[in-house]
This record gives structure tokens, C-alpha cells and sequence, in this order.
């Protein structure tokens, strides 16, 4: 493996890889951004000579929703997983798609990505006042990969068993996995539940909070609020800079962003893209953006008529309308899919001949699949969550053009999410932004995954898929990936039409506070200007 990576650093070095590419893929191999020039630890802003420093004190309000879960393993949503970021952290953090150093501080790949060495940051310590060791990681990652144990991360860390976690030394913990994973660091903030806890953590997150984090739990009233403090013991230095943070709970999606214009809190956990245009000029706000692997998709049963048939899916494909779908549901905050996984974050991703709107094209092969006149069908999808319902009107009116008579069928996402989602012929779902296509594909992509809503199969792709994993050259992997997304742009086992570029608005003299792909909320950094 080591000859491996010697050889893509020496693409880098004779300029075949640019520097962009380079820091994102060096800092999940661990190899260091010191070969590009630079340091990828990541520290407290620095501030130029003559700048304005961060001011001390004061308080923050944050508008969300309500949490399904606050219990870190069972973290399912944004709100729930904000409240627990305020006082737990990760192992490392990603910043414009490069890895960085958190509570460790380096990390190794060896026998081909399979195992993986993390040295963990030492002087830090819980809010209890109990050390960080490598005892608490592992009893971390075992609570969550256990399957006698209830975690919503077990599905996407399908590849570690308990078995395979262990602790070589007091600040060093070993993660040997079932098979070769080359981005394997990039789960350990994509996966949210992954917050480091104490070995001793027994459950009940409202009473029992106690993690590393800037911030400390005072009161957590579900739907209501959750209230925190400074931690003075933070190990990151001079952070935080706030005395207090407050998140205002229990709002609806439609009511956000009326509670930010009314002076009720200060930034939003998430905002939904239809609300940003009410606030777009506001000179008192600042709305901040930034890209995304984030998306709404539309699946079709592969396994069913009229979708078994490829010619059908191709059709739908070319009936839809990509830039006429940003720009009306998601307000143009968006860049255009391909019908593939392979959003332009990736480092992997390689620009494809884009699908465009061919209504004659589309009819043609309808007809020739044996549905001249069209057919009929339902499409399923949840008003509980912002945007699939506009998305699923807009698809619906543009295969109208065709002779597909397109129903709305919309539940509450308590039935939606239960099993519909995967059951139904035609859906229309929500995927958070995750830091890979590997965690895209392994759980929804490939033959039997878990969450395959398309029941598709494919050999092929499901081989390809296979070889992203254990392959660490970023040039193999480009070639891998290119040939990833042409096959499942051609064979169309579900439409993304676009990847969402994530809105925060957040008060003018509000600083620190960055928009983020996973609607993560980091506030070690917020401070507010004078």
C-alpha cells in the first residue's frame, strides 16, 4: 500500500493530479497536506493584522425542528443531530471535502485500506473531567456496530464488526474491517452518530450528556428547547467564544424562516430552499451556501412492470426537465445531476455527457417498449419533508408530455419512511449529503442493499462499485468512477436531477458560522461582532 500512495504522490508532484484533488484525497489516505505546503490540522481561525478579533461573550439562538431522537446512536435528523454536536465530536472533520484532525490526530492505512491505525489527540478531556482514551473510541464504535444493540449508524458501517475494534495502546485504536475501505475516514464524520462518548455511557443523553465538545447540556425540553454553556475546560483553545447557546425547537418546516425575520433566533439548523427568496435582500441577513452530494430522488421498482423494463426508465429520464427543476423547487440552489451518485464534491467525480430533455426521444422509446399511449401510476412520497412534494408535481407535469399519467399519492413520514419508500413503484426521497459515493452505493445501490428502493441488480455495477472501495489511486478511481456513473446514468434505476447547494442564513453581525453539506452546526467558532 505504501508503494501506492509514493505513486500518487508522485502524480501530484509531476502535475498530473491537481492540488485541489490532491489535499482532498492525501487527507483520507493521512498522508499529510505538509507534501502539498500546507498544514490540514484543524485549528481556530487566525485573524489579520488589524482585523477585527472575535469578540467574548453573549448568546446565540438556533430555529429547528423537532428531534426524533437526541440519544446519539439513534440519531436520525438534522435537529437531533445538532443538539448532540453542541457537546459531543468526531474523530476528524471535513472542510471543503478535506479530512481534518479532531480528536485524533493522525491516522494509517494498511493491508490495502482493510486495517486502519488513529492516534488520538491527548489532553483532552469530557466534561466530566474524565481523560479521552482509546477505550472510549472503541466502546464507542462497538455500541454502534453492535447488532444486539438499537443504532441507526449500523447500516452504513456495514463493513466493521465489535470484533474488529480494538485499543493498541491508551491513545491508539486499531479499526480492522471485513474488507478493504480506502476512504474509510471519511464514514467517521459522514456516519452522524459517530460522536465520541465516554466507555462508561449508559444512555439517556437529556440527563447523562457528557462529551468533548465547546458547549455543555443544561436543559433539553423535547420539541421545545435544548440550552447550553460554555465549556471552560475545552481542549481547543480559546474556544468557544459565546457564553450561552439556546436551540429554539419545534418549529415547522414553512415557519423558520418567519421566526429568523421576527428576531425569535439568530440562524437556522436547516433551511428549506423554497423560504430563502422571503429573506434574499434582506440587508440584516447574510445567507450563506455552500455545495452539496445532497439530493432528491425519484426510484422506480426495477423489478416491476413498467419500470423492469429499461426503455421505460430511459424515457422518464429524458422527459424531465433538470434545469426547470432547480431552478423552480429548489430556487436555483442546486447544480444539475446526472442521473448518478457522483456529485461534483467528490474528488472521484468525472464530468459526463449531460442528460437533457428530448420529449421525441422519450415517446419514441415508450413506444417501443409496448406504451404508445402511455400508462398510468402512482407516485409516492412524504409532506413531512420539504421539497419532495413540489419535486414530485414538477416530475409528474413534465411526464405528462409523454402520455404518463403521473397520481400523487403524499403520507405522513411516519408511514412514508416505514416501509413505502422502498416498497412502492414510483417514490420520491430525501438522501442527506454524505463526504462519499461509497455510502451512497453500498446501501442503495447495489444488489440487496438495504435501502436498494429500486430493487435494481446489476453485476456489473455492483463489481465496479467493489473495486472503488479497495482501489486508492485517485486516477484508477476517476476511471472507476467515470465508468460507475455512465452506467447508471444509461441504465436509470433512479432520477437525480440535482444536488443541493445547503442555505444557512444567519444575522449579519453573526461571524463564524459557515453553511455545511450535512446541515451539520458546528458553533466552537461563532462570535458576534461588535
Amino acid at each position: 500500500m505504501e508503494d501506492q500512495i509514493r505513486e500518487f504522490v508522485g502524480d501530484y508532484r509531476s502535475r498530473r493530479i491537481d492540488r485541489g484533488e490532491f489535499l482532498k484525497w492525501a487527507s483520507v489516505l493521512g498522508i499529510g497536506g505538509a507534501l502539498a505546503g500546507e498544514s490540514l490540522a484543524r485549528a481556530p481561525r487566525t485573524w489579520a493584522s488589524g482585523g477585527a478579533a472575535p469578540v467574548r461573550g453573549g448568546t446565540l439562538k438556533v430555529g429547528g425542528t423537532v428531534a426524533t431522537s437526541i440519544e446519539p446512536p439513534l440519531l436520525v435528523d438534522g435537529t437531533g443531530v445538532a443538539i448532540v454536536q453542541q457537546v459531543g465530536e468526531y474523530l476528524v472533520t471535513v472542510e471543503n471535502g478535506v479530512v481534518k484532525p479532531h480528536l485524533a490526530l493522525s491516522w494509517k492505512p494498511s493491508q490495502g485500506g482493510q486495517v486502519w491505525t488513529f492516534t488520538l489527540r491527548q489532553g483532552v478531556t469530557f466534561q466530566s473531567g474524565k481523560p479521552l482514551t482509546a477505550a472510549d473510541v472503541v466502546a464507542t464504535f462497538k455500541r454502534l456496530v453492535d447488532p444486539k444493540q438499537a443504532s441507526s449508524a449500523q447500516s452504513s458501517l456495514t463493513f466493521l464488526k465489535p470484533t474488529g475494534i480494538s485499543a493498541v495502546d491508551a491513545h491508539t485504536v486499531q479499526f480492522s474491517l471485513e474488507q478493504p475501505v480506502v476512504d474509510f475516514p471519511l464514514y467517521l464524520y459522514g456516519v452522524y452518530q459517530a460522536v465520541i462518548l465516554p466507555a462508561s455511557y449508559s444512555g439517556n443523553f437529556a440527563k447523562n450528556a457528557d462529551g468533548t465538545g465547546p458547549y455543555k447540556l443544561v436543559e433539553y425540553v423535547p420539541g421545545e428547547r435544548a440550552r447550553y454553556v460554555r465549556n471552560p475546560a475545552y481542549w481547543n483553545k480559546p474556544l468557544p467564544y459565546l457564553d450561552s447557546v439556546e436551540l429554539v425547537l419545534g418549529y415547522s418546516a414553512d415557519s423558520l424562516i418567519t421566526a429568523l425575520l421576527g428576531g425569535s433566533v439568530d440562524t437556522l439548523i436547516t433551511t428549506p430552499e423554497a423560504q430563502v427568496p422571503i429573506i434574499s435582500g434582506n440587508s440584516a441577513f447574510k445567507i450563506l451556501t455552500v455545495q452539496s452530494s445532497a439530493h432528491n430522488g425519484i426510484f422506480v421498482r426495477t423489478d416491476q412492470k413498467p419500470f423492469s423494463d429499461v426503455r421505460v426508465r430511459q424515457a422518464v429520464a429524458l422527459a424531465l426537465n433538470r434545469p426547470a427543476i432547480v431552478s423552480t423547487v429548489q430556487q436555483s440552489l442546486a447544480v444539475l445531476g446526472n442521473d448518478n451518485v457522483f456529485a461534483p464534491v467528490f474528488p472521484e467525480y468525472v464530468a459526463t455527457p449531460q442528460r437533457t430533455q428530448n420529449i421525441a426521444q422519450a415517446k419514441s422509446l415508450l413506444a417501443a417498449a409496448g406504451y404508445a399511449r402511455g400508462f398510468s401510476i402512482d407516485v409516492t412520497t412524504t409532506s413531512d419533508t420539504v421539497n419532495l412534494v413540489p419535486l414530485a408535481i414538477a416530475a409528474g407535469q413534465m411526464l405528462a408530455t409523454v402520455g404518463i399519467d403521473v397520481a400523487l399519492q403524499a403520507e405522513p413520514g411516519s408511514v412514508y419512511y416505514n416501509t413505502d419508500w422502498l416498497d412502492k413503484p414510483f417514490t420520491v426521497t430525501d438522501w442527506a449529503h454524505r463526504p462519499t459515493p461509497s455510502q451512497f452505493i453500498n446501501v442503495a445501490y447495489r444488489t440487496g442493499a438495504i435501502w436498494n428502493a429500486s430493487h435494481w441488480s446489476n453485476a456489473r455495477f455492483d463489481s465496479l462499485s467493489k473495486q472503488l472501495d479497495s482501489t486508492i489511486d485517485l486516477s484508477q478511481r476517476k476511471a472507476l468512477a467515470r465508468q460507475l456513473e455512465v452506467l447508471e446514468t444509461d441504465q436509470a434505476p433512479s432520477f437525480i436531477t440535482f444536488f443541493r447547494n445547503v442555505p444557512r442564513p444567519v444575522k449579519a453581525k453573526l461571524q463564524g458560522v459557515n453553511a455545511d453539506p450535512a446541515s451539520y452546526l458546528d458553533l466552537s467558532q461563532a462570535y458576534w461582532s461588535a
